[in-house]
């Protein structure tokens, strides 16, 4: 099968060459400096954990704040205040 597009060595894409050489992240070599961890792999497997631990400990909080609980006596809304309008009865034809 001969295609009508050919390629030569110019055209391959190189991207080291286009981009120069990847860098790693400041904070991954921190943590490998440090030696928190062994290498860049665990480094971002630790980073994605403590990402999703934030994320869940943000998200607990805001459910445990909405839901009301351990709220004190002077922000609980009483049935009362929650009447502002008056009941009104359905218009009668």
């Amino acid at each position: 099968m001969n295609s009508p597009v050919q390629f030569t060595e110019e055209d391959v894409y190189k991207s080291r060459s286009i981009l120069g050489q990847p860098r790693t992240p400041k904070i991954v070599d921190f943590l490998v400096k440090k030696g928190f961890v062994k290498d860049e792999s665990t480094a971002g497997k630790l980073l994605f954990l403590l990402s999703i631990v934030f994320l869940l400990f943000a998200l607990g909080i805001s459910i445990f704040y909405v839901s009301g609980f351990n709220r004190p006596d002077y922000v609980k809304i009483s049935k009362d205040a929650m009447n502002v309008f008056p009941k009104t009865e359905p218009p009668q034809e």
